[in-house]
């Protein structure tokens, strides 16, 4: 699915800094968000939104801000002391920084996988069936295991060896099992931070394709460095539905539209403030 991004909205009394996308439901959306760390600003005033059952590609220079922007999504950043974070995310329409939300509740209905493969060192059963299990599901687990590692395309490479530790297969498996993992609790977004970054061209392809795979089920937001011009194995060329947001080392004090050429068609960029140190 392609999406093209509007114009400013600023006729609407809105701020300039805005990526929106026409006719499309959005899932999540920001509202003058900004984040710092102690007193340095990683993101200023971002206006954002993600479309319903899509994918969106945030593209930029590592430090630009991309993983800062993604851990606002599910309220990653509570965890880190001198991380500030103001403004408004709403998740179908519910101020997820509100005083009544509870960020664990948020943060299984919006899971997360991370730029390196982390499972836990439990058994690959043990690793997917973790997060049901929190949730006081006792039955079925084993038809959610299987439901899971089927989803993220790795079923078949380990249903014999579901009782081995998660962290004696190989990377791309270990990160597949990650992927099951996040989905075993029925999230309806999910946060992939770069998740093919630490893998090898093989991995790298099977982890995209199941990313577009996913994405008629979930909708899916995933940061990635801008690959060189006509790089082979970009996140883009292999999607081509994904809907890119090109960030830029900031150039003005705005997160400003302008339009961007590149792989993915009707795509708007966006610049951040880069701050060194934080992604």
């Amino acid at each position: 699915m392609v999406f093209s991004y509007t114009d400013s909205l600023s006729q609407a009394g809105l701020s300039e800094n805005i990526i929106t996308f026409d006719d499309v439901e959005p899932v999540l959306e920001t509202r003058n968000l900004s984040v710092a760390y102690g007193n340095k600003t990683a993101i200023s005033n971002v206006m954002f939104q993600v479309p319903k059952n899509s994918i969106v590609s945030l593209i930029g220079p590592s430090g630009c801000g991309k993983s800062t922007l993604l851990r606002c999504f599910n309220r990653m950043n509570d965890l880190i002391p001198s991380a500030t974070v103001k403004g408004t995310v709403k998740f179908a329409g519910q101020d997820i920084y509100g005083p009544d939300v509870d960020p664990t509740e948020i943060r299984f209905r919006i899971g997360m996988v991370f730029q390196r493969p982390n499972p836990f060192p439990k058994s690959i059963y043990e690793n997917v069936a973790f997060g049901p299990r929190i949730n006081g599901i006792t039955d079925d687990l084993d038809e959610i295991v299987e439901s899971s590692l089927r989803r993220a395309a790795v079923w078949d490479e380990v249903k014999d060896r579901l009782s081995d530790s998660g962290l004696s297969v190989s990377g791309g498996q270990q990160q597949r099992i990650c992927i099951a993992r996040a989905l075993a609790v029925n999230p309806e977004i999910v946060l992939m931070d770069e998740p093919a970054s630490s893998l090898d061209p093989i991995s790298t392809q099977a982890i995209e394709q199941l990313i577009q795979e996913l994405s008629s089920e979930v909708t899916i937001v995933s940061p990635r460095r801008k690959p060189a011009k006509n790089a082979p194995g970009s996140f883009p060329d292999h999607l081509p539905g994904v809907a890119g947001v090109e960030i830029r080392e900031r150039k003005t004090g705005l997160w400003r539209n302008s339009t961007s050429a590149g792989p993915i068609p009707n795509y708007r960029g966006a610049n951040l403030a880069p701050l060194n140190g934080a992604t």
